[in-house]
């Protein structure tokens, strides 16, 4: 991810709380399409806005993006079946629309969501494929 992000079109930002580590986000834009590929709070930390803190940054550094993410599609016979709902409903508290389109990545399903306006599949696909430049191939994305 560190390789990758030496790209203009990526950004790997850490967020701090008066000094302190909070968490930390990987980005990728593409045109009018910004992607949240990574979110992360400290384990230790959450619970204490701060996940919500860091989206209200991403909403204003990327001010006038359609922002899109994925997270693993909720399934009640998953072992997480609890992480991934709790997860699909933090992001909707926090302004995300959950979209009728389902991703099949590397075997996992995942719900997609967005922010702001919409994206169709051939968006996220291109801007997927921007991304992994050569490496497409390991990044094979289809909607089902």
């Amino acid at each position: 991810m560190l390789l990758q992000a030496r790209k203009q079109f990526i950004e790997f930002i850490a967020f701090y709380d008066e000094g302190k580590f909070v968490g930390l986000s990987y980005v990728i834009s593409e045109g009018s399409l910004t992607y949240i590929f990574y979110l992360a709070v400290d384990p230790s930390l959450r619970g204490h806005g701060y996940g919500s803190q860091i989206l209200h940054d991403l909403y204003q550094m990327y001010s006038g993006q359609r922002i899109c993410l994925s997270a693993e599609r909720p399934d009640e016979k998953a072992d997480n079946a609890v992480q991934r709902a709790k997860r699909i409903e933090f992001y909707q508290k926090n302004g995300f629309v959950l979209t009728d389109k389902v991703s099949l990545e590397q075997g996992v399903e995942y719900a997609m969501l967005y922010h702001g306006k919409n994206f169709t599949e051939q968006e996220y696909q291109d801007l997927i494929s921007f991304f992994a430049g050569i490496f497409r191939v390991v990044f094979k994305t289809k909607f089902i």
